[in-house]
């Protein structure tokens, strides 16, 4: 349909929209995180284990994922142990 390069939108994005969204929202998610962020990762902490270590990696620098990603063999992890607590779950609600 477009050329390539082209899109339907030959002036692009308004210089600026995506830097405005971006300080709206950062500026939401602190007033809300200012007011609620350490009962909400107390309670993740303690009902959500894997969904807060993973929130942790996330947080950590970049550049720690090319020093041969010590976190990656823990993500696996992770990700078994959220599969085995989600099927429990399951089967508790059952």
């Amino acid at each position: 349909m477009f050329k390539p390069s082209l899109s339907g939108n030959p002036n692009g994005r308004p210089k600026g929209s995506r830097h405005k969204l971006q300080e709206w929202f950062l500026a939401a998610f602190c007033e809300d995180f200012e007011e609620h962020g350490a009962s909400v990762i107390e309670r993740v902490r303690q009902t959500q284990p894997s969904d807060y270590l993973k929130a942790a990696v996330a947080i950590l620098p970049k550049q720690t994922e090319k020093i041969e990603n010590p976190l990656s063999a823990l993500s696996e992890q992770l990700d078994r142990y959220l599969h085995v607590l989600r099927r429990k779950d399951e089967r508790c609600h059952d």
